[in-house]
């Protein structure tokens, strides 16, 4: 039922990534990249409602996403947890700029 419910969860799972000066289909690859990495992790136990969370970001010189911060304190710790210092095939997003990433879960 577990496995069930994660799955219903990630594909329902909508995530965008928005950058002074870029255009989102230019960054594409990375935001499925991090989509990707986000919906391996089960938020129902934490969340009940549709919720977006702002999340603000760097990649560092090693192509890893580093979480700076975020508008939501109830998930904050579990998303620095599941994307710091994960590592990204970077085709677009400069290295030490900040970025912020909506996230919508559903």
């Amino acid at each position: 039922m577990t496995t069930i419910k994660k799955s219903f969860f990630a594909a329902l799972f909508l995530i965008s990534l928005t950058a002074s000066a870029t255009d989102f289909k230019t960054i594409q690859s990375e935001t499925k990249q991090i989509q990707n990495i986000l919906q391996r992790t089960d938020f129902t136990d934490i969340i009940t409602n549709t919720t977006t969370v702002k999340v603000n970001f760097i990649v560092n010189s090693h192509d890893e996403i580093i979480i700076v911060s975020t508008d939501n304190e109830s998930l904050d710790q579990i998303i620095k947890d599941v994307l710091n210092y994960k590592k990204l095939d970077i085709t677009v997003l400069k290295r030490n700029e900040i970025y912020t990433l909506p996230i919508t879960i559903k």
